[in-house]
Order: structure tokens, then sequence, then C-alpha cells
């Protein structure tokens, strides 16, 4: 494996790339109607066509204060034209509070937090999974459709995102291209944790393979499901020439990016529309 020295700026603009280039290759795979990926100067607008704010969504990227308001008021109209709910994602370096007071006017409301956590796969910790859990690439339709009862269970999917996960997967495990990798997770042989793993290369060239998603059934956590997804995709993405690994998690999801040695490198705030 390449040993390369990252800086930490270097680390924090790699993984904040990473996070626009997955959810720019989700929207445009999950191929949904009305799905699209918007680049301005001032944002970048994605949308899945999926009934889920997560899945729809504008990430600022230069945008001065003077034009907040009105791009705000206009990205809105344009979501519920569609009627589909979104969220405005807040980076750190934009999450004023002028800025957050101004998505509350506009009926948006808090959704948490997220954190951004990498590290230098070189320096990534060792785990050892115990003996009846394993984890394994996802290659075929009947995977793909327990990947997604496994992910619809835990996150109680609505309306049409089991459709777009299915659409996703689909696409992406035929793609020649690469990009995008799904595991499932197997106690006794069992599948009980659907997961993914995207690949993405930023504008000073390093690779960073992203942790996407964790999902374990409720009767199969607390027994090393979900480490052991993540440090197999950790070492996939080794294999897949990755230099740089990284996750956006919730607070409690943390304990398991720590145990491979990630560390906080940056964090979003997501206003949802109601």
């Amino acid at each position: 494996m390449k040993t390369i020295n990252l800086t930490q700026t270097q680390i924090r603009q790699a993984t904040k790339e990473h996070f626009l280039q997955a959810f720019a290759l989700m929207a445009m795979h999950g191929a949904l109607p009305g799905a699209e990926v918007h680049h301005c100067a001032d944002y970048i607008r994605f949308t899945s066509g999926a009934n889920n704010p997560l899945l729809n969504g504008i990430y600022p990227q230069e945008l001065p204060a003077s034009k907040r308001e009105k791009i705000l008021k206009e990205q809105q109209a344009h979501y519920y034209k569609q009627k589909l709910p979104f969220i405005w994602w807040w980076h750190d370096e934009f999450a004023t509070p002028e800025a957050l007071q101004q998505s509350v006017a506009l009926g948006l409301k808090p959704f948490g937090s997220m954190q951004g956590y990498a590290v230098a796969l070189s320096e990534i910790g060792k785990f050892e999974p115990a003996s009846e859990i394993s984890v394994r690439r996802v290659t075929s339709f009947q995977e793909i459709i327990e990947w997604v009862n496994i992910a619809s269970t835990v996150y109680h999917f609505k309306h049409n995102e089991g459709q777009f996960y299915t659409n996703y997967l689909l696409n992406t495990i035929n793609s020649t291209a690469g990009g995008a990798y799904h595991y499932l997770g197997y106690l006794d042989n069992r599948p009980v944790g659907a997961s993914s793993l995207i690949i993405s290369t930023g504008a000073e060239g390093f690779t960073c393979g992203g942790l996407w998603g964790g999902a374990v059934l409720e009767g199969a956590r607390k027994q090393g499901v979900g480490t052991a997804m993540a440090y197999h995709r950790a070492r996939e993405a080794i294999s897949l020439q990755a230099e740089l690994l990284a996750a956006f998690i919730t607070p409690d999801s943390r304990n398991y990016c720590e145990k491979l040695g990630l560390q906080p490198v940056t964090k979003l705030y997501p206003y949802a529309s109601t």
C-alpha cells in the first residue's frame, strides 16, 4: 500500500469533495424521474427524485451573504414544484448564525448534524471480526433485494425509496466504470447488514474511499457486524488504490470510525423541508 503524507487541510478538502461526488453518483444512478445534478458558482444541487430529504439537496459553494436569501427561496420553490422534500447542507464554514436563522425563517428545520471523519488509509487501525461474522460484496440481483430489504427495515423507507436504491445498486454493480460497491454483512451465514463504499478522486488527485450506510438489523446489533463491514470496506478501498478513507456519520455512529482510527475533520448542518 502506498504511504502518503496529507495535511489536515488536504484531508478536509478531499473529504468535502468526496461528499459532493458521492451524492452526484447516487442521484444519477438512482435513475428516478427528475434526477439531476445541477452545478453553478454558488451551489450544487443534487436531486434523486426519491421521497427522502437526505437524497435531494443543495450544497453551497461560494455563496455570498447578499445572495443567500434569494437563492434559498429559489431552491425551495424548485423542490416544492416537484413535490420533493430536500435538505440545505450547511457546511461548517457557511453555517453562520445568520444563515441558519434564514433557513428557519423559510420553514426549514434542523435535521441533526453530520460529522465528517477521515484518515489516511496507510494509518488504518486493525480489526479482526469474530468467526461467525463475514462480509461479501453484492454481485447478484438476489443480493440487491436482500440489501434493500435490510436497509428498508432499518431506515424505514417510504414511497419510492426502495425503487431508488434498487436502481442505484443495480446500475452501479453493472457499471464498468466502478465508483460504488455494496456489501452484505452476515452473522452465522444470515444476511443482517447492508453498507456501501464509494470511490472518488478529488481536485488534488487523492483517491478517497467513502463509507456510506451501515444498516444492521436490530437482533444482530452490538456483535461487531457494523465494525466488520467498515473494516472490510477499508481493505477494499486499499485494493482499489484509495489513499484516504472518509465517512459522514451522525454522532451515535462514531464508534466504528474511532475503532478504525478515523478522526473528525469537518461538520455539516442539514436543514430540511417540512
